[in-house]
């Protein structure tokens, strides 16, 4: 997988209203799409995830 289909992975999903919620969305797309990711971008998409989920 590359850091191109993550991100759209990642756009497609609207955060939860609640901040628990969006904990929960944020740790499941963690343990989904980062292991696939190459080493030099896992980093690139965390953060892509905490801004996109408000964290």
């Amino acid at each position: 997988m590359n850091i191109e289909a993550a991100a759209s992975i990642l756009a497609k999903i609207k955060p939860a209203r609640r901040k628990r919620e969006r904990y929960r969305q944020r740790d499941e797309m963690q343990h989904r799409v980062i292991p696939l990711l190459p080493a030099d971008d896992r980093d690139k998409f965390e953060r892509a995830m905490n801004r996109h989920f408000r964290l």
